[in-house]
């Protein structure tokens, strides 16, 4: 819901932190998730996912939630909260809106699959999370 309401790209739903949501004001900042190439000569893995402030200064930006989405993310955020708790120790806890299901950072191209699986059961067809930018839904 959120990404098509203000043309977010995939890496700045994965980025929003429960700590930029204002519940008050009903606004979240958003940050981004993306991969980069892993340093850590230890690590097998060629990539990692981190999450960072947005680079261009015209993107960081405040969006004023609707009074929907902003009932939404309560409820999103009261369900992870319980997840959290159920899991103990196994669950991470990085702060984001949309983790995985261990509470780290979501891939960018999982988040992609899943979309297009969505909007295909929607009877839309095949579309990438960032078309809505450009389609005129907003």
């Amino acid at each position: 819901m959120i990404a098509p309401a203000y043309g977010l790209q995939r890496g700045e739903v994965l980025g929003l932190h429960w700590s930029a949501v204002d519940w008050e004001a009903g606004t979240v900042r958003p940050h981004a998730v993306k991969r980069i190439k892993n340093r850590d000569k230890s690590s097998d893995r060629k990539t990692r996912l981190v999450v960072s402030e947005l680079k261009p200064p015209k993107s960081r930006r405040t969006l004023v939630l609707t009074p929907q989405l902003l009932a939404r993310l309560r409820q999103l955020h009261a369900a992870q909260s319980a997840a959290r708790l159920a899991a103990g120790d196994l669950r991470s806890d990085h702060g984001l809106v949309f983790a995985s299901e261990v509470g780290t950072p979501m891939d960018p191209d999982n988040f992609s699959h899943t979309f297009s699986k969505h909007t295909k059961k929607a009877g839309l067809g095949h579309w990438h999370p960032h078309e809505p930018r450009h389609s005129g839904l907003r």
